[in-house]
């Protein structure tokens, strides 16, 4: 038990990594960029941020719309780890979101200062808090889909991928039905 504990554990270092090496990049490219990113584009800018504070969100369809989205992720990772692809995929994943993490948070910041890490954090909360937990185990699900090793059942791995789900469910639930509410209250900052 103690062995399989420490395996987790490293996977899970390694995904941070991961991220963390995605979020690096962003932020390089956002400020190695800085002049052509920012100054001839209005991409989270002052005019369009204060836009976003007068619309009405229609919950139903942005519970979708993330349903749509989440969901699509799950699917390529595992389609991806039954073709033998979790490393790959799961890699491409955590670059890809953790780049994307990094490019928004050094524009919030760069436009905006301490309102716009700010506005970063409302627009993360709080469903980051059931995502983060929930994809994590997804990836070590994916990682150890296809292993022979002994460990783990095909109905104990499907009883795992369903928990897994609905937690992801339940992620896009908050982020449709609570967030919008916590990034209304942010959004007053401007």
């Amino acid at each position: 038990m103690e062995k399989f504990y420490l395996a987790r554990r490293n996977e899970n270092t390694g995904f941070v990594i991961l991220f963390l090496a995605g979020f690096a990049l962003g932020i390089l490219i956002v400020y190695g960029g800085q002049n052509y990113l920012l100054e001839n584009t209005e991409f989270l800018s002052n005019i369009t941020i204060s836009g976003m504070k007068y619309l009405e969100v229609d919950k139903g369809l942005l519970f979708f719309y993330c349903l749509r989205q989440r969901l699509g992720i799950v699917s390529v990772l595992v389609l991806a780890s039954a073709a033998g692809l979790a490393m790959a995929a799961v890699c491409a994943v955590l670059l890809w979101s953790g780049f994307s993490a990094g490019v928004m948070l050094s524009v919030l910041s760069a436009r905006h200062g301490i309102r716009g890490i700010l506005l970063f954090v409302g627009g993360t909360l709080p469903q980051i808090l059931i995502y983060v937990p929930a994809f994590l185990f997804l990836f070590s699900w994916c990682m150890h889909l296809k292993r022979r090793d002994g460990q783990g059942d095909s109905v104990g791995k499907g009883k795992t991928f369903l928990i897994i789900l609905v937690v992801v469910i339940t992620g896009c639930l908050i982020e449709s039905y609570v967030n919008p509410w916590v990034l209304k209250f942010f959004l007053k900052l401007f």
